[in-house]
């Protein structure tokens, strides 16, 4: 019996074993991705703002890579392409002499009034107020 229960329990360690030795590929590949994604954000975000895009780009279907995103950074993907624009257009608004209609075109939103409310409901103020802060 005792010889039995120690075959068990090295039985068990071994299994343990291959499942944390499983688990680190799938999380370097799951880092990768996002790396990629990330990269694929920060070049890409003034015209690109959808999800799909960048699947695409990366081969991925769009929940794949959604859930990836979400486990490894805690953060939803399209909250991560929402961050990346807004910060683009706040450096937009405080370092250009560019009209917010211009801004509104050059990061490819389908009109001003889009922007404006996209912009207030991520910030909390409209891009004027932001500017002039």
């Amino acid at each position: 019996i005792s010889g039995l229960i120690k075959s068990i329990v090295y039985y068990m360690a071994d299994l343990s074993k291959d499942q944390s030795v499983d688990n680190q590929p799938t999380h370097d590949n799951n880092q990768r991705i996002q790396d990629n994604f990330m990269q694929l954000v920060n070049l890409h975000c003034r015209k690109e703002h959808q999800l799909p895009f960048y699947a695409d780009k990366l081969f991925l279907s769009p929940r794949y890579l959604a859930a990836v995103i979400k486990k490894t950074s805690g953060v939803n993907a399209k909250e991560w392409i929402d961050r990346a624009l807004i910060t683009e257009a706040k450096v937009m608004l405080r370092h250009s002499s560019l009209r917010v209609t211009q801004i509104s075109e050059e990061l490819n939103f389908p009109n001003p009034s889009f922007f404006c409310k996209y912009f207030k409901r991520l910030t909390g103020q409209t891009p004027e107020a932001y500017r002039n802060d």
